[in-house]
């Protein structure tokens, strides 16, 4: 899944469980769990060992994602400001919930294999569940949207 969907869900999670023993481990969590949604991402592992690097157009569609999860993780964080607890706590579990995909960034981007990176790696590529592009996408934009709808009717209640 992209990056996009997966920090949304965990905003969503401490926004509205600001304990964070409780929703820091389920932000983790929430990882793993979108993955098994069937959905559609560039496939980065394939073209890496197919090609040996990943694609230019792989990379500006992660690019684009990773901008987009950043506006709104600022913008979620902007929200509950000046709650520092609560700002610390969305931020992390945002870290966490696309914690095992900023694992493998050295192994796709900059070459580096350590026996974790593979394990990792291995392990996503082995357990995503993928489908074509429009219905992953699909699954992709109603997971973000459910998130993005519950923060905001929270956020300007």
């Amino acid at each position: 899944m992209l990056e996009t969907p997966h920090i949304l869900v965990g905003a969503t999670i401490a926004f509205f469980i600001p304990n964070p023993f409780v929703s820091l481990p389920l932000s983790l969590i929430s990882h793993f769990v979108l993955d098994l949604i069937p959905h559609w991402n560039p496939q980065i592992h394939t073209e890496l060992s197919n090609n040996g690097k990943v694609s230019l157009q792989s990379k500006i569609i992660l690019g684009t994602d990773v901008i987009l999860s950043l506006i709104i993780v600022f913008f979620v964080l902007y929200e509950v400001w000046p709650d520092v607890g609560h700002v610390i706590t969305i931020f992390v579990a945002c870290l966490l919930a696309i914690f095992p995909d900023l694992f493998q960034v050295p192994y796709y981007f900059f070459n580096k294999e350590s026996a974790w990176t593979k394990i990792i790696v291995d392990f996503q590529a082995k357990n995503q569940s993928h489908v074509s592009v429009t219905h992953g996408i699909l699954a992709q934009v109603l997971v973000s949207l459910t998130s993005l709808i519950l923060l905001l009717s929270n956020i300007f209640k």
